[in-house]
């Protein structure tokens, strides 16, 4: 029997954690953890925070292989005053050496991306102008991988 983590809201609160993503992060370019912390056991989940105001993408980490969670102090970590933004997804690009996240702007029909390079101890998606970075979106239609190619990066909308 596998025992599975699930990130829980209060029932108090009028906040709800929606979907999101969780990646091991082995090399700690969250600079959440330090030697003491297993590289299987850094989780970092990047989530929806649906408030009754806006949507934000917000962040939490676990020590311990997923058992627990702490939230960011942070958070949100992205935020631009929207009800219909969320469901992150994140990965690591090896190659460019960044993390790349894509989110849903559900009301435009568009993806879109964020990066933010591995720069400890920073959290891996701190939206500041040092280290984050917009990508262009991609509409229903067009792959996402083809738009973020074909364009530079800017806060600029693909359109097809």
């Amino acid at each position: 029997m596998c025992r599975v983590p699930v990130l829980r809201r209060r029932p108090c609160c009028s906040l709800q954690l929606h979907s999101g993503s969780a990646v091991i992060d082995v090399n700690n370019t969250s600079g959440f953890f330090d030697d003491t912390v297993a590289a299987e056991a850094r989780i970092v989940a990047i989530y929806t925070l649906n408030t009754p105001a806006e949507q934000t993408q917000d962040i939490a980490y676990s020590r311990d292989g997923g058992y627990t969670f702490t939230k960011y102090e942070g958070n949100p970590v992205i935020s631009i005053n929207s009800t219909q933004f969320r469901d992150p997804k994140v990965f690591w690009n090896a190659r460019a050496q960044l993390w790349v996240m894509a989110v849903a702007h559900t009301q435009s029909w568009e993806i879109g991306f964020y990066t933010v390079s591995a720069v400890s101890p920073r959290p891996i998606a701190l939206p500041d102008s040092a280290s984050h970075t917009s990508l262009p979106t991609s509409r229903r239609g067009r792959s996402a991988v083809d738009s973020a190619a074909a364009c530079e990066a800017t806060n600029t909308s693909v359109r097809t």
